[in-house]
């Protein structure tokens, strides 16, 4: 592996950000410009309905900017242990390393920021750096493509089903982080043999 991809959310911090309100004020978006979605439906997927809407794309994008915002304002994440070292470990080593994220780029640079690790990431994209949010594998191929990796040198490590979807259509390794803990360790091993 020669590019390390990493999504954001539970996976480098976790974001103390009301999912479920945003979900019911997209639900509510939906339903104003009369675009039918299944209220069952997770957050990532309303999103992504209304982000293929070119009258509520926009909208989408405000309100988790909005929500997000508030979460940076407040201080209200929390790093998740080990993954700043981690992350400092393998740019040392050589890798290059990406964010492929369903937050706002604002976000994800003003956090790193604060962690001093913005300058460890050569690329990041948020969910307005494509048109497709995961788990399409837009931001993926075009990271790879940007930094010019090949698919078998590349890795993604995320926590949701839609990112290891998103690893899976593009054609490349993923790596769950769910949990953390031992999760670290393994993929330190893994990557820093």
């Amino acid at each position: 592996m020669k590019l390390v991809i990493f999504d954001f959310d539970s996976t480098i911090v976790k974001l103390d950000v009301p999912w479920e309100r945003l979900r019911g004020e997209s639900l509510e978006l939906g339903k104003s410009y009369d675009i039918e979605i299944d209220s069952s439906l997770h957050m990532m997927d309303v999103a992504n309905i209304l982000s293929k809407h070119p009258d509520t794309r926009e909208a989408v994008q405000m309100a988790f900017r909005r929500y997000e915002s508030r979460c940076i304002e407040g201080k209200s994440y929390d790093v998740l242990p080990g993954m700043p070292d981690l992350i400092k470990e393998l740019k040392a080593a050589g890798y290059s390393l990406a964010v492929a994220s369903g937050n706002c780029v604002p976000t994800i640079e003003t956090i790193l920021s604060r962690l001093d690790l913005i300058d460890a990431f050569e690329l990041i994209y948020g969910r307005e750096s494509v048109e497709n949010n995961k788990p399409a594998p837009d931001q993926l191929l075009r990271i790879m493509e940007k930094l010019g990796a090949e698919k078998k040198d590349a890795i993604f490590v995320g926590d949701s089903i839609y990112d290891e979807l998103a690893a899976k259509s593009a054609g490349i390794a993923f790596f769950n982080i769910s949990g953390h803990g031992q999760k670290i360790e393994q993929l330190r091993k893994m990557l820093l043999k």
